[in-house]
């Protein structure tokens, strides 16, 4: 399926491919791998369509929050097979999400974290360990501070825009995300450099046998 005349936002058909570059390097290292993977706040539907074109056996559901954003997403996205229709789901009120699936294989979420409150991070790590397979994996994609220190100016400056658009937006640190992320049974197996000033967070649920940070 070609989407080149698919109105995909530039900035996301930036980053999709390198994001793909991670997925395949740490989480499905075959193409012809199977399983299920939600989207949280996908946006325009460019990281779906991009990932659902390589991997041809997984089955993608992609969400957003707002409903005039899942009209967008079921228009770009009808060409794919292997794509559900869009629904509409609140990152911050996991126990509303009412997924029909409660296996998911990996769960994505890219560029929310800084431009929403901080309660919808929360919600995403819940939601996650939820929803996840045992072995599931969280994937995230942003700025980040790094235990206090955020770099370079660019990022400090793209901060304090942020901030001055809405005071409960910001780019938040990944050490602080780490220890919430491990309250919830989700554990940091590898933070990976990307363009841009960007990181991946990869998050791996623990097995249930395993998990002893809610005893």
């Amino acid at each position: 399926m070609a989407t080149s005349s698919i109105p995909f936002s530039e900035y996301s058909l930036r980053n999709r491919d390198h994001i793909l570059k991670v997925i395949k390097k740490y989480i499905f290292t075959n193409e012809k791998a199977q399983g299920n993977v939600l989207a949280i706040a996908e946006g325009s539907g460019a990281h779906s369509a991009c990932f659902a074109e390589f991997y041809k056996n997984m089955t993608f559901q992609p969400s957003e929050y707002e409903e005039q954003q899942l009209k967008i997403l079921n228009d770009n996205l009808k060409g794919w097979s292997n794509i559900n229709s869009a629904i509409q789901v609140d990152s911050s009120q996991p126990e509303k999400w009412n997924l029909s699936s409660k296996s998911f294989d990996m769960i994505t979420c890219f560029n929310m974290i800084h431009i929403s409150p901080w309660e919808c991070t929360i919600g995403l790590l819940k939601g996650a360990t939820k929803y996840l397979k045992p072995d599931g994996w969280l994937i995230t994609y942003g700025p980040y501070a790094i235990d206090g220190k955020l770099e370079p100016e660019s990022n400090v400056k793209f901060d304090e825009s942020l901030k001055s658009r809405n005071e409960l937006w910001g780019i938040r640190d990944m050490v602080e995300i780490e220890k919430h992320a491990l309250k919830q049974g989700l554990i940091l197996k590898h933070k990976v450099k990307m363009p841009a000033n960007n990181y991946c967070l990869l998050f791996q649920k623990k097995k249930e046998e395993d998990d002893s940070s809610k005893m």
